[in-house]
């Protein structure tokens, strides 16, 4: 296969090639795709005129969702394999039942889309350029996904450098993501990014801790800096997450009573008791 010599996007991104394949360019069509089973190596746009679009048990594998537009539309069952979704605007898309595998995320919007029941493994997105709007979509299995590439770093740059910003990256994009799904009627998806997001703003805080960051380079903070700051940093998240889980993470403070109900009782069992003639 023909290839260019410029790379496939930027180093820390998963889907980062030094070498990009030629990638042909394929118009969304749902009548066209109706007898293929998926696409390989192509560069996917969509006409702006497109809408309504249904697509079902289709894999898009190394596919460039490349300034592409699309508004109410699904997927179901589907499954996007080293693709890349820059500059593309998605609007009242739901996606079903959809894997994700080692894909990232530029300059792309999700508005009022859906991600039901859908997986994410080996992902990477750009905290600034990602937008949620109005959409839900699972924080915990999407950010426990998200990663950053190590594979392919440039001289100037350290494994510990390249973590340290990781941390920032997850800290923006659980609050997008927060932001995104507060207002929705599906109350455990609001419990479980707001989880998400207060334990990535501490842990990222804690790297603060550790790191100092001057032109593109961390050094290590003082030894006194990182036990106190650190130390304190650390007891914060360690109380978020005890009230958090005692709380069900606001679901229900009937979880806190479930948890110290017994101790409770064991303690009334023990204490000592007054004469019942007083």
């Amino acid at each position: 296969m023909t290839q260019k010599t410029r790379p496939r996007g930027n180093y820390w991104e998963v889907t980062f090639k030094k070498i990009n394949p030629v990638l042909s360019s394929w118009n969304l069509n749902q009548d066209e795709f109706r007898t293929e089973t998926g696409k390989q190596n192509v560069e996917v746009t969509a006409d702006p005129a497109v809408r309504s679009l249904n697509l079902s048990r289709k894999d898009f594998r190394t596919c460039d969702f490349n300034h592409f537009t699309l508004d109410d539309s699904s997927f179901r069952d589907c499954t996007f394999d080293d693709c890349r979704f820059v500059k593309g605007d998605f609007t009242n898309v739901k996606f079903s039942n959809c894997r994700f595998n080692t894909c990232h995320f530029l300059y792309v919007s999700f508005k009022n889309c859906r991600f039901l029941d859908c997986t994410f493994s080996n992902i990477s997105a750009s905290a600034e350029t990602v937008l949620f709007e109005d959409s839900t979509i699972p924080a915990s299995a999407f950010l426990k996904a998200l990663v950053t590439n190590l594979d392919a770093l440039p001289e100037h740059v350290t494994e510990e450098y390249q973590r340290y910003r990781h941390f920032g990256t997850k800290a923006k994009i659980a609050r997008a993501i927060f932001i995104s799904v507060r207002d929705e009627p599906e109350l455990d998806q609001m419990f479980d990014a707001n989880r998400c997001f207060e334990i990535a703003l501490r842990q990222k805080r804690i790297e603060e801790s550790r790191w100092k960051e001057l032109n593109g380079q961390i050094t290590k903070r003082g030894f006194f800096y990182q036990l106190t700051v650190g130390g304190f940093r650390k007891a914060a998240l360690w109380s978020i997450e005890t009230a958090g889980f005692l709380t069900d993470w606001g679901r229900s403070p009937m979880h806190y009573v479930h948890w110290t109900a017994p101790w409770y009782s064991d303690t009334q069992n023990t204490l000592p008791r007054g004469n019942s003639d007083c």
